[in-house]
C-alpha cells in the first residue's frame, strides 16, 4: 500500500526488509537501485513506469543522494499511487526562501503553471548537474538558451507581455557576441543582472534592475565605470532620488547592449543624449558636428567626446571636461592647435535666445530679411513678367517662328566668357550638391547624396575643390577686367559695355514694371539689362560672403589665432544662410530670366554657343543693334550658324544643368516644408 506520510529513513528501512540482500540504508546508490530495478529499465509488468536513466543518475550532482530524499513520499513498488511532485526546499531552503517572493513564484501562486519553478531552470529530469558544469542547464553558456524556453516563446510572451525576441536581442548585444563567439563565461548572461532565485520586476524596489540597484549591478563587473558614474552629475542626481537621473540601461539599453566603438551606437547615444538634453540636441544639430552625424558618420565630436562618457560634471565643476581649465585640451584631442579663443566657439547656441549671443541673433535676423526680401522683391517681378508673357502667349509663339528667319547670327560671348561660364555652372553645381547635404541633413536625399560621394570626408575633400575651383574663375575675372581696362583706354566705366549700373537701368527697371501692367511700352535694353548686371554683382556679393566665411571654417585654427570662436558660429550661420540664398536665386529667378520665359523657354543657348541671332538682338538689345550698326562694329561680330555638334553639346550640358537645378529646388523646398511641419 501506497503510505502518504513514511519518512526516508523509515521508507529505507522498509527497503532492506523486503529485500534482505540490500545495502543498508546509508548507501544511497544502493537504495537507488531498487527504484532502478523498475524505473532503470522496462521491466516486464511495468513498461508504464518513468524511465530514469542510471548514468543520468550516477553523474548529476545528486548521485550521493536516495531517491526517497526527494520522493519522500514514495513506498516501496510497486507503486499504487503516484507519488506527488518532489520539492527541493526540505535542501535547499535559502534558495526556496529567495524563489518564494519573485515574480515566477508569485506567478505560480496565482494559477500560472506555465511559470519557472526549480525543475524548469534545473536541468529537467535527473541529470541535475553544478553550475559549473558545462553541461549544467545554468552553466553560464546555457544561461540565455534555458531562459528562452520561456521567454522566447511568443505563446507566453503575448500572454504575459514581454518581449518575444529577446534572446534574439541578446545575442546581438556585446555580452551575447562575447559569449556565443569569444566563449566568454565571465560575460554577462540573464542571472548576472536578474539574479538567478530572487528575481524581481524592474518596477519592484528590490529588483536588480530597478533604478535604485541598476549601477549596482553593473557595478559588480563594470566596477570602475560605476564609480565614475556615481561621481558624475548624472549619479549624484540618481543618489538624491531624482526621477529623471539617467542610469545604464537609459544609455546602453537592457536587452540591445552594444559596443560603444559601434557605428549604430555611436549614432543612437546622440538620440539618447538628446532624449532628456532635447534643446542641446536641437543646437548640436545646427553645427557642423550635428549635420555630419546626422548624415550618419561617426568621424567627428559626439556628445561623449566632449562630455565624456562618464563623468559628465556641471561645467562650473573643476573637474569637468569642459570647465575653463580643461576646455582646451578636450577641444585638442581634435583639434591640436586649439587655443583661448578657439574654445570660445559657442557648441550649443540658442541663437539669440540669451543676451550673450546678441552678435548671432542679429546675424540670422540680417540674413532672413536679406532672405525673404530679395526672394520677395524678384518674386513679385518674377510673377509679373510671368502674367504678361502669358497674356501674350500667341504673340510670343509668331516671333519665335521669326527668330532665326534671317539665319544671320553674331558673337555675343567670346570663348574665354563661354569656358569661364562654364567653370562656373561646375563649381556652382557642385558646391549645391556637395553643400546642400549639410544644410538639410535631416534630409533622407542628404544622407544619400553624401553616400553616393563616397561619404562625407570625400564630399568635404569635392566641397572644397569646387571653392577653389570658385576662387578661381573669380580671380581669372578679375584679371580680364583688368586688362580690358587697361588696354581699351576708351573704355568707360559707365558706359553701355560697363556691368556697372547707371542711371538707364533704373529707368529700365521702371520701364519694365510699367511694361508688366500694360501701362507702357517693353524698354529698350543695350547689351546688359538691369537684371542681368543684378546676377552679375549678385556673383561678387556671393564669392565675397560665402567664400570668406568658408575659409574662416576651413581653418579654424589658423583664424582662431586673430579671432574669437564665436566667429565661427557667426560664420556658419551666414555660409550656410548665403549658400541657400545663391542656390533658390539661381535655380529659381536667374533660371526664368535666362532660360525658362516664353521666348527662351526650354533653354537659352547663346552661353554655349556665343551666337545670337539678328532678329533676337534687333528685339531684346535694341539700344545696342543700333549702336553697333552705326559704328560699324556689327559686322565685325558676324559669324556662321552654330554647328551641329556645338548645338548638341549647347543642349546636354545645358538641359543636364537645368535638371539638377530643378530637382534641387524641389528638395530644398520639401526640405524647407518639413522644418516648419
Amino acid at each position: 500500500m501506497h503510505g502518504k506520510s513514511f519518512s526516508a529513513a523509515a521508507l529505507a528501512a522498509a527497503f532492506a526488509v523486503v529485500i534482505p540482500f540490500a545495502a543498508p540504508a546509508s548507501s544511497a546508490p544502493a537504495q537507488n537501485q531498487v527504484c532502478l530495478d523498475c524505473h532503470g529499465h522496462k521491466k516486464a509488468g511495468y513498461e508504464s513506469a518513468p524511465q530514469v536513466k542510471a548514468a543520468d543518475l550516477s553523474a548529476s550532482r545528486h548521485a550521493k543522494e536516495a531517491c526517497v530524499s526527494c520522493h519522500s513520499d514514495a513506498t516501496p513498488g510497486p507503486h499504487r499511487e503516484k507519488p506527488s511532485k518532489i520539492s527541493c526546499r526540505d535542501c535547499h531552503k535559502k534558495q526556496a526562501a529567495q524563489y518564494d517572493n519573485t515574480i515566477h513564484a508569485q506567478a505560480r501562486a496565482k494559477g500560472e503553471a506555465e511559470a519557472a519553478s526549480c525543475q524548469d531552470c534545473h536541468t529537467p529530469g535527473h541529470r541535475i548537474m553544478s553550475r559549473t558544469s558545462p553541461e549544467s542547464s545554468v552553466y553560464p553558456f546555457r544561461v540565455p538558451e534555458t531562459c528562452s524556453r520561456c521567454h522566447a516563446d511568443p505563446a507566453l510572451a503575448q500572454k504575459y507581455n514581454f518581449p518575444p525576441d529577446v534572446l534574439k536581442e541578446y545575442y546581438g548585444t556585446i555580452h551575447g557576441r562575447a559569449l556565443v563567439r569569444s566563449g566568454l563565461l565571465v560575460t554577462a548572461v540573464c542571472t548576472s543582472c536578474h539574479g538567478s532565485h530572487a528575481i524581481q520586476k524592474r518596477s519592484n524596489p528590490a529588483s536588480t534592475i530597478s533604478r535604485g540597484h541598476v549601477v549596482e549591478t553593473c557595478g559588480k563587473c563594470h566596477a570602475g565605470i560605476a564609480e565614475t558614474f556615481r561621481k558624475s552629475i548624472h549619479g549624484q542626481k540618481l543618489a538624491e532620488g531624482s526621477a529623471l537621473a539617467p542610469v545604464c540601461t537609459t544609455c546602453h539599453s537592457a536587452h540591445r547592449i552594444e559596443r560603444t566603438d559601434a557605428q549604430g551606437y555611436k549614432l543612437l547615444i546622440i538620440k539618447e543624449c538628446g532624449d532628456c538634453h532635447a534643446d542641446y540636441l536641437a543646437t548640436y544639430r545646427d553645427t557642423y558636428h550635428g549635420k555630419i552625424t546626422r548624415l550618419g558618420y561617426t568621424k567627428v565630436a559626439r556628445c561623449s567626446d566632449c562630455h565624456t562618457a562618464h563623468n559628465i560634471r556641471k561645467v562650473a565643476d573643476p573637474l569637468s571636461s569642459l570647465s575653463p581649465e580643461n576646455k582646451k585640451e578636450t577641444c585638442r584631442k581634435c583639434h591640436p592647435g586649439a587655443n583661448d579663443n578657439f574654445v570660445k566657439y559657442i557648441a550649443h547656441s540658442t541663437k539669440g535666445k540669451q543676451v550673450q549671443f546678441r552678435v548671432m541673433f542679429w546675424t540670422v535676423l540680417l540674413m532672413s530679411a536679406l532672405l525673404i526680401g530679395t526672394f520677395a522683391f524678384f518674386g513679385a517681378h518674377t510673377l509679373l513678367w510671368m502674367a504678361r508673357l502669358v497674356g501674350d502667349f500667341r504673340k510670343r509663339r509668331e516671333e519665335e517662328a521669326e527668330k532665326h528667319k534671317s539665319g544671320q547670327y553674331y558673337f555675343r560671348f567670346r570663348l574665354y566668357h563661354r569656358i569661364l561660364h562654364g567653370i562656373i555652372i561646375t563649381s556652382f553645381l557642385g558646391l549645391v550638391l556637395t553643400g546642400m547635404p549639410m544644410k538639410f541633413s535631416h534630409m533622407w536625399w542628404a544622407s544619400f547624396l553624401a553616400h553616393l560621394f563616397g561619404g562625407f570626408e570625400i564630399m568635404g575633400l569635392l566641397h572644397r575643390f569646387f571653392a577653389l575651383l570658385t576662387f578661381t574663375y573669380f580671380g581669372l575675372h578679375l584679371s580680364y577686367a583688368a586688362r580690358y581696362i587697361i588696354s581699351h583706354r576708351d573704355f568707360r566705366v559707365f558706359g553701355p559695355d560697363s556691368m556697372i549700373p547707371r542711371w538707364k537701368d533704373v529707368q529700365d527697371f521702371i520701364g519694365q514694371i510699367r511694361w508688366f501692367l500694360g501701362k507702357g511700352p517693353r524698354p529698350r535694353f543695350d547689351r546688359w539689362t538691369y537684371w542681368e548686371k543684378f546676377d552679375y554683382w549678385a556673383v561678387f556679393w556671393g564669392v565675397s560672403i560665402i567664400g570668406s566665411s568658408g575659409l574662416v571654417l576651413w581653418f579654424p585654427e589658423f583664424f582662431a589665432a586673430v579671432l574669437p570662436g564665436w566667429v565661427f558660429n557667426v560664420a556658419t550661420i551666414i555660409h550656410s544662410d548665403e549658400a541657400l540664398l545663391a542656390t533658390g536665386f539661381i535655380f529659381t529667378i536667374h533660371f526664368f530670366h535666362t532660360h525658362l520665359r516664353p521666348g527662351k523657354f526650354p533653354m537659352d543657348d547663346v552661353i554655349f554657343t556665343g551666337r545670337i541671332s539678328l532678329e533676337e538682338m534687333k528685339e531684346e538689345r535694341p539700344e545696342e543693334y543700333e549702336r553697333l550698326v552705326a559704328s560699324g562694329e556689327l559686322e565685325k561680330l558676324k559669324t556662321e550658324p552654330t554647328p551641329e555638334w556645338l548645338w548638341n553639346f549647347a543642349r546636354v550640358i545645358g538641359f543636364t544643368a537645368l535638371s539638377i537645378g530643378v530637382v534641387t529646388i524641389i528638395l530644398i523646398i520639401i526640405a524647407l516644408v518639413s522644418q516648419h511641419l
